[in-house]
């Protein structure tokens, strides 16, 4: 289960990449994510891994936040993907 509310992510150059992003996703549902390029597909993929961290609203991901490690930590900003994934054991470089 996938549910976004008001999202909302913003590259640190101040690129708004997302905006008001919300919809839910109940369990065993299918979703197509489909745009242009550079429409943002990739970055709500990446928010939903916990891979970037959203500017604003709220995101829950089978009732977990995905900026949060499963010990309940903030994971940080600017990891880059391979750092992120062997830091939380999902293989990588």
């Amino acid at each position: 289960m996938i549910t976004a509310s008001n999202l909302l992510y913003r590259l640190p150059s101040g690129r708004q990449v997302l905006s008001d992003v919300g919809f839910h996703l109940p369990r065993g549902a299918f979703l197509a994510v489909l745009g242009e390029n550079g429409a943002g597909k990739t970055t709500l993929l990446d928010l939903f891994m916990g891979f970037r961290r959203r500017t604003a609203g709220t995101l829950s991901v089978m009732d977990q936040d995905p900026a949060m490690d499963p010990r309940g930590v903030a994971v940080p900003d600017r990891l880059p993907v391979g750092e992120d994934r062997c830091a939380r054991g999902l293989g990588g470089p």
